[in-house]
């Protein structure tokens, strides 16, 4: 009988699409683990409402964008997959469950007051554009007609955040992206150069905005 080596790597996978599919649960876990954790940080004070709404809402475009995919490769089936896939990997998450399978937005957006209300609706709709605007470019939808609407619709959740001055970075980059996109045909399409540099400025500019609410912007 051989020997056990262990300096052997350990393969998990016996095919590149059974390899695929453990990375794309793996990312199905991590968010479910992160939003749990945010939760928790939320309930605690340690973090204040509008850094949890914006962190938040990308959590939930994220798990739903990851549930989609899932599905429709078939990991996922029936109405109470996710549940059942924590169980079967031994993750107790009850607050995350609540926030992305019950209500499905942050728990600011339940209990706001009047004045607030407005505000974080705002962060919540701008969080979400950013969002779709990163997965477009990941998606590789890279022409003209396919990822100016999308900008747009970005350009336009930030004129909404009064509180944040024109020359700020969430905002710069994206107004140049789209007056970029502007002077395209529409059967034009962005190169792999810049697809990077599009890429980049938006995960940039996003960060920004995150950053806003948490001081270090």
């Amino acid at each position: 009988m051989a020997g056990f080596d262990p300096n052997e790597e350990v393969t998990l996978h016996s095919s590149r699409k059974e390899k695929e599919d453990i990375e794309e649960m793996a990312d199905l876990y991590g968010i479910i683990k992160a939003t749990d954790m945010l939760e928790a940080a939320y309930t605690r004070g340690h973090i204040g409402a509008e850094e949890y709404t914006s962190a938040c809402a990308s959590l939930i475009s994220s798990f739903e964008l990851q549930e989609q995919t899932l599905r429709s490769k078939g990991l996922l089936v029936g109405p109470n997959a996710v549940k059942d896939f924590l169980r079967a990997n031994g993750l107790s998450a009850h607050r995350a469950e609540i926030r992305l399978l019950q209500d499905k937005v942050p728990a600011t957006s339940k209990h706001v007051t009047a004045s607030s209300s407005s505000n974080t609706a705002a962060v919540i709709s701008t969080t979400e554009c950013y969002i779709t605007a990163l997965d477009a470019i990941r998606l590789r939808l890279l022409a003209k007609d396919q990822l100016f609407p999308v900008i747009k619709d970005l350009a336009s959740a930030l004129q909404q955040q009064s509180n944040l001055p024109a020359d700020h970075e969430s905002k710069v980059k994206v107004m140049e992206w789209l007056a970029k996109l502007a002077a395209m045909n529409a059967s034009d399409t962005l190169s792999e150069t810049q697809e990077r540099e599009i890429m980049f400025d938006l995960d940039q500019a996003y960060h920004a905005f995150r950053g806003s609410f948490s001081g270090s912007s």
